[in-house]
């Protein structure tokens, strides 16, 4: 899919109110009445828009490859894993909408997605942390983004076990895989990026071999995996 294809679909997505018939999908939902959004936004589509806004202004296509561990990832995969996170994205957006809880972020919509204010400082590493928790949770939603982060766990897999396994060196190589699964585990668990951030941060905090031994043990539950499940697994990981 060429990449204007594809943000004329993510176009598709806001609800023109002068041409409903220009998309099969339209997220206008049902009429509201006058609310706090009508302060900030004179309409759904308007405020859909600045969603977008804040979505390319803080993840782009090309990071896409650096947030999932694959630098040499295929420029097409990398343009459709981002095009599913940014429409999985915006249908979130479009549901807060519709809700009436989109009025409580005011014209700062970002923080509804899970970034802060723009006037407030951002150390890079948090900033990093949550576009990738971001990017894992939305992507995983949207069904071509979706099998292509199922192929690069493969990939990543298949590399993996040809790694040496329990020296520092094996450890650091396999960083890229160790990450690649905690995030894909953690990003399904909720779009609360308070609840998530905290785990990740502690996470980011282990040294590879570390970070190994939480993959292990993420790869080795048999049954759902919560929050406090991760958490724990971070402590244990965290003796070794």
């Amino acid at each position: 899919m060429s990449k204007k294809s594809m943000y004329w679909q993510l176009a598709c997505l806001l609800p023109f109110a002068t041409s409903t018939s220009l998309c099969a999908e339209n997220l206008s939902g049902t009429a509201y009445s006058a609310s706090l959004e009508e302060q900030f936004f004179p309409s759904k589509t308007y405020f859909l828009m600045a969603v977008d806004n804040e979505i390319t202004r803080n993840i782009r296509d090309q990071d896409v490859g650096d947030l999932i561990g694959v630098p040499n990832i295929d420029t097409n995969h990398a343009e459709a894993i981002y095009y599913g996170m940014r429409k999985a994205m915006l249908k979130y957006a479009a549901r807060a909408w519709d809700a009436g809880v989109a009025a409580s972020y005011g014209k700062n919509v970002g923080r509804m997605i899970g970034w802060q204010k723009p006037d407030e400082s951002r150390d890079p590493n948090d900033v990093r942390i949550v576009n990738k928790l971001l990017l894992f949770r939305y992507a995983q939603q949207f069904g071509e983004s979706n099998e292509l982060l199922q192929h690069y766990y493969q990939e990543l897999s298949q590399k993996a076990v040809q790694m040496e396994e329990n020296t520092v060196a094996g450890c650091k190589q396999q960083e890229n895989y160790s990450d690649y699964i905690f995030y894909k585990e953690l990003g399904q668990l909720s779009t609360d990026l308070n609840q998530l951030y905290p785990i990740a941060a502690n996470y980011e905090l282990l040294i590879s071999c570390n970070k190994q031994q939480v993959e292990s043990m993420l790869s080795a539950k048999s049954h759902t995996i919560t929050k406090h499940d991760i958490a724990s697994i971070i402590q244990v990981a965290s003796n070794f």
